[in-house]
This record gives structure tokens, sequence and C-alpha cells, in this order.
């Protein structure tokens, strides 16, 4: 691609309804705006020129757009501001809200995502921290015991952290 266009969708745009004047506040707006606003959809379109069917005055551009729900990660509770303007916008242009909820791209913000990692991992060292424990408390094999039965561990999520371990 010679260049690659990238836009995002979003609940809202502008917190308050004022007009900006000046690029200090412009950007002000639109930062409080983006912080305010959760997004829902990606667009990215990579462009190219076609040699073969461009002139020497004037450019065929070959284009390739992809465009992707986006929804909060459905593990999380959410709250999140929309504005009605934006949504009547989105309707009119065909935004489909029913695929955005149930097929979204899951996505956390970067303080919901450290948190998450930091979750994750309490998990895991409890489980290698129960691991050693049993294992320094197990008998021996030299020691003649009763046969203890396998602590059995249902799949999911409890599971992919015992065999990560």
């Amino acid at each position: 691609a010679e260049f690659v266009a990238f836009d995002l969708e979003l609940t809202g745009l502008h917190v308050k309804n004022e007009r900006f004047i000046g690029v200090e506040r412009c950007y002000s707006a639109h930062r409080e705006g983006a912080r305010t606003f959760l997004p829902v959809q990606v667009g990215l379109c990579a462009a190219r020129r076609d040699p073969a069917k461009s002139t020497g005055t004037s450019a065929h551009w070959i284009l390739s757009p992809v465009s992707l729900y986006v929804f909060p990660q459905k593990a999380a509770e959410h709250h999140f501001s929309v504005s009605a303007a934006t949504m009547v916008f989105l309707d009119e242009n065909g935004f489909n809200f029913n695929n955005w909820v149930r097929y979204g791209l899951g996505w956390l913000r970067p303080s919901d995502e450290e948190e998450k990692r930091r979750s994750v991992q309490q998990r895991i060292d409890e489980v290698q921290r129960l691991k050693r424990a049993a294992t320094a408390t197990a008998p021996s094999a030299a020691a003649p015991s009763e046969e203890q039965p396998a602590l059995e561990i249902p799949e999911g999520a409890d599971r992919a952290v015992v065999d990560a371990c």
C-alpha cells in the first residue's frame, strides 16, 4: 500500500455542544470526547495506484477497505456514554447495532487490561504455591501409603491456568 487510512467511530464526539476557536480548544474538546465515549467501529483502508489504469495526469487507485466492530470485553461490566445524535448518525449510515454487540471484537482500556493481567498472575501464583505445598507434604514414594485419587479440575479458565503452570 502507498498509504493506509484509519477511521474510528465512537458513541459520541463532543461532550459539550460548543464552537471551537483555536487549535488548543478544538484538541481539548476532542480529547475529552475520546475519554468519554467508546469506540464502536474501526475502519482501515489500504490504497495503491494501479499503473495499468493510471495515465500521466491522473491515477487510478485500488482501495482495500475493512471495517471491524469493537465492543467492550464481555467479561467485564462496562457503563458508557452515548450521544443521541451520534446514534442517529450511525443508524442512518447503516451501522448494525445488533452485530456490534454480538460480534464486536472484545477490548479493554489500558487500566482494565492491567487489572486483568494482575488478576490472572495472582491466580497463576496461587496455583503454583498450592502445587509446591502439595509436593512438599506428599508422602514419599518409598513409604507405603494409600493411593490418593488425582485432583479433578474441570475444563475452563481454571484448567487453563493449571495447565500453564
